[in-house]
């Protein structure tokens, strides 16, 4: 799923994309970006969200729909009392006559559908501006609003999971006068500034003289070439988004509590659990009514960049409460056993499937012959390669893992998980080595790695291990609870056709030979072993695993 094509290379990350995962790293939540897009699965398994820019799994198809079109966008407000300029949708010139004459001037021209800020032309006081306005916005959509110019400041109100997070004040692309440089040579120097690219890595977007540039200097007589006052600002856009060269400053805390009880009830109206609200407002400190401001647009998969990196003021993380809505209960990973592969790895993969499913997991396992999902074949491919684990563990459906890990180019990339609960070690013979040892180290310290008491090499390499252990073994009971101390470690020893569990104060026989329903020869023993002591320290419970082993047809 993660593959390059050397001949399509990658698709770079957009600024949100990228500044979610940096917080979706920090809060060490799994993730897999799918095929080099801006489609980003989060979590493993039955825990998985989807995260694409500002939109995520649960937003509203609906919700963003109504979003995108901005006449029913007005209608929606306007029916609910919400302040919202006046205005009309127009097709074609006649009907953007009769729309003028029956707006307050001034006026502003929009495309139906647009994003961005592209194709609006504001601050329109003739028709003859509104006819250029119309056509700039044909170009974007085959509808044109047509409505009144709210005097005041632009302002990005951030709602998340219903609730205001963040408010920008957003003030448009502009350069200051120093008296004896061109407005052309002002923004080339501004575009200098090393916030400003086209990279994730830059918060600002390149001030780029275009038509509306243009247009607007020669509202005011003047043309690139023109020298402004020192000290005179001169605005290149009339819009204020930043992806158009604006620049933010942070407000959050002055918003009356109105307004954030107003943005709050937009967000409801819409079903958009995550959504941009664009209010135009003298003052945000004073009650949208009172103002006489507006809301001009709701935007499904609002940016980020203006409140995680305001050009003035308090930076804001806005990532954390979005994945906090997607993983309230902050759990985004299900249990996972991983193993490395050996002759019978697929005993302890079946065997533990059944014991898990017995406490009523949906499992989903990989062994040699591919990849199961609830006991149903979905790949044909080899169970062992990483590949093959990602097809399981990022499968909705599964709730509990169970890994074979053998196969892959470096036995660090033989794993399709980066953290397992439980490793079970079935041999350190050559080749399994570099797999096993990379394998206790996907084990983080609260989990086990279970280990063969039988191969001297294992009681060297237990003092480095970053995580808990716990043996098996067949041949030197007395032996290793002399060294061990079975009070002190966990342990499922074989001896006389028994095998007794030792942990903490509990000593008891867990199964029999007489108990299971064939006779297994050493490698397979182990493999019992190894799979009721990862089934006790998982939880299930000793009836839960005799049931199971007396019940297992081989």
């Amino acid at each position: 799923m993660t593959e390059r094509n050397a001949q399509n290379p990658p698709e770079e990350l957009g600024a949100t994309t990228a500044y979610l995962l940096e917080e979706v790293r920090k809060m060490n939540i799994p993730y897999l970006r799918f095929r080099d897009s801006s489609l980003i699965l989060l979590g493993y398994g039955s825990r998985q969200r989807k995260l694409r820019t500002a939109v995520v799994g649960s937003t509203s198809a609906i919700g963003m729909e109504i979003a995108g079109d901005k006449e029913e966008t007005k209608q929606l407000l306007a029916d609910a009392l919400i302040p919202t300029p006046r205005g009309f949708l127009v097709y074609d010139e006649a009907e953007l006559r009769r729309a003028f004459d029956r707006t307050r001037l001034p006026v502003v021209t929009k495309p139906l559908d647009g994003n961005h800020g592209r194709g609006v032309t504001t601050h329109i006081d003739t028709f003859e501006k509104a006819l250029a306005g119309f056509r700039t916005a044909k170009k974007i959509s085959g509808a044109v609003i047509v409505e009144e110019f709210l005097e005041g400041d632009d302002h990005r109100f951030l709602v998340i999971d219903f609730k205001l997070v963040a408010v920008a004040k957003r003030t448009p692309a502009m350069v200051t006068g120093n008296g004896f440089s061109t407005i052309a040579a002002l923004i080339d120097e501004e575009n200098l500034n090393p916030q400003r690219g086209h990279g994730p890595e830059h918060v600002l977007a390149p001030i780029e003289t275009d038509e509306v540039t243009l247009r607007m200097l020669s509202e005011k007589d003047l043309s690139p070439g023109s020298v402004p006052a020192s000290g005179e600002t001169v605005f290149l856009k009339d819009t204020a988004n930043i992806s158009a060269g604006g620049t933010s400053t942070d407000v959050t805390d002055c918003v009356h509590p109105d307004n954030v009880f107003l943005a709050e009830r937009v967000a409801r109206l819409f079903d958009l659990d995550i959504c941009g609200i664009d209010i135009v407002t003298t003052d945000v400190s004073v009650p949208l009514t009172e103002s006489k401001g507006g809301i001009i647009e709701v935007n499904a998969g609002p940016g980020l960049r203006m409140h995680t990196n305001p050009t003035v003021g308090r930076p804001r993380n806005v990532a954390a409460p979005i994945l906090e809505m997607l993983f309230p209960e902050g759990i985004s990973r299900i249990p996972i056993v991983g193993t490395n592969r050996t002759n019978d790895d697929n005993l302890t993969v079946r065997l533990l499937t059944k014991l898990a499913e017995q406490k009523g997991y949906r499992v989903g396992r990989t062994e040699s012959s591919g990849a199961y999902v609830t006991d149903r074949k979905v790949s044909d491919i080899d169970g062992t390669t990483p590949e093959c684990g990602r097809i399981v563990l990022f499968d909705p459906l599964v709730d509990f893992a169970v890994l074979t890990c053998g196969h892959g180019a470096e036995p660090a990339s033989r794993f399709a998980f980066d953290a397992c609960n439980i490793g079970i070690i079935h041999t350190l013979d050559h080749p399994q080595y570099e797999t096993a040892i990379s394998l206790i180290h996907k084990i983080p310290p609260a989990g086990y790695a279970i280990l063969d008491a039988d191969d001297h090499r294992t009681f060297s390499m237990v003092h480095e291990m970053p995580c808990r252990y716990a043996f098996i073994g067949t041949e030197k009971e007395d032996e290793f609870l002399l060294r061990q101390g079975h009070g002190e470690r966990t342990a499922l020893l074989f001896k006389n056709g028994a095998a007794t569990l030792y942990s903490k104060d509990i000593q008891t026989v867990l199964f029999s030979l007489g108990d299971i329903r064939f006779t297994p020869d050493r490698v397979q023993l182990k493999a019992l072993l190894s799979t009721a002591l990862a089934a006790f320290i998982l939880g299930f419970g000793l009836e839960t695993i005799r049931e199971v082993f007396r019940n297992h047809k081989i």
